[in-house]
């Protein structure tokens, strides 16, 4: 009774139909997934970098200057969770979509460089 709830998609196993519209889907969330994250942390490096060539002068105060140049906190469990659902969808998904592995190595590259 469950099944026949939520199983009512358009495709009953995986087909080449499957692979064109699901597939493409989860091909273009990944590639996605590999460069975004990575370019939000280096667009906020720069922002921040920015601010501190911009704003070093005009703060007079020991604390203001501390703030300008302390580094935002490091979300540890954020980005694990970000890896470990880029890994979780490559390894479910990437016998019939190969082109995952790529996106996955692509991520990981990224993000090691924007952490960096």
């Amino acid at each position: 009774p469950f099944g026949d709830i939520i199983f009512l998609g358009e495709f009953k196993d995986s087909v080449r139909g499957w692979y064109t519209v699901v597939g493409a889907a989860i091909l273009s969330n990944m590639l996605a997934n590999a460069i975004t994250p990575a370019a939000t942390n280096i667009g906020m490096m720069v922002t921040a970098k920015a601010m501190r060539f911009c704003c070093k002068s005009r703060k007079k105060h020991q604390a203001r200057l501390l703030k300008l140049y302390t580094n935002p906190d490091f979300d540890m469990a954020a980005r694990f969770a970000q890896l470990l659902n880029t890994i979780f969808v490559t390894l479910t998904y990437s016998s019939g979509l190969p082109m995952l592995n790529l996106f996955a190595c692509l991520y990981m590259l990224f993000t090691y460089w924007a952490d960096k």
